[in-house]
Parts: C-alpha cells; sequence; structure tokens
C-alpha cells in the first residue's frame, strides 16, 4: 500500500492542492480512512446482497464498486484537508487518484505471482 500513498500523494501534488510533503501527510491520513471505510460500507452492502467479501478474489463489478466508494470517500476526505479549493478539482484529483492507485495495486498482484 505504500506505492498507493506515494502515487496518490504525487496526484494530490500534481493537482497543486498541497506541498509535496503536505501532500504525502494527507495521502497516508485519507488512505488510512478510506480503507477503513470502503472496508467496513463495501463489506456490508455487498454482504446485504449475499456476496461474501473474499480479499484479492473479486469479480470486476464489485472492484469497481469498492473503486466508486473509494473516490467518494476520498472525495469528501479531501474537502476536509483542502477547504480552500474547489469541490470539482478535489473529486477530479480523487478519481485519477483512485484510477491510477487501482491499476498499479492491480498489476502489482497480478505480476507477482
Amino acid at each position: 500500500f505504500l506505492i498507493a500513498f506515494f502515487l496518490e500523494a504525487l496526484v494530490i501534488y500534481f493537482f497543486k492542492l498541497k506541498t509535496f510533503w503536505q501532500s504525502v501527510g494527507i495521502s497516508i491520513i485519507i488512505n488510512l480512512l478510506s480503507i477503513a471505510l470502503v472496508y467496513f460500507i463495501a463489506s456490508f452492502l455487498l454482504s446485504r446482497i449475499g456476496y461474501e467479501f473474499n480479499g484479492l478474489q473479486l469479480r470486476l463489478p464489485v472492484v469497481a464498486f469498492i473503486w466508486w466508494v473509494s473516490v467518494v470517500a476520498e472525495g469528501f476526505l479531501l474537502l476536509l484537508f483542502c477547504r480552500n479549493q474547489k469541490r470539482e478539482k478535489l473529486f477530479r484529483a480523487s478519481i485519477v487518484m483512485n484510477s491510477i492507485s487501482y491499476l498499479a495495486l492491480y498489476l502489482i498482484i497480478t505480476n507477482s505471482h
């Protein structure tokens, strides 16, 4: 997950939301909170429809749902840390951050076997 933290910090920095080191700190905090939120929200909602939440063995629609929950959660968390930025810019950053992170983690997981 350190790679995701770093990649998302770079996105925050390149969107000119914060300085580099502030971006790293915000990325770590947002990701830790987001992981907890996504795990509890996604596992709760998926269990309600009869899907067993099982780590790395997730179908594409489930990954897309988790990605969407991550985008929304991190977008709202960015609102807390970057109050002087426009909401649209923060949610665009959240979409880019999560897309890059999910793609990087996918590539790492699929190439690790």
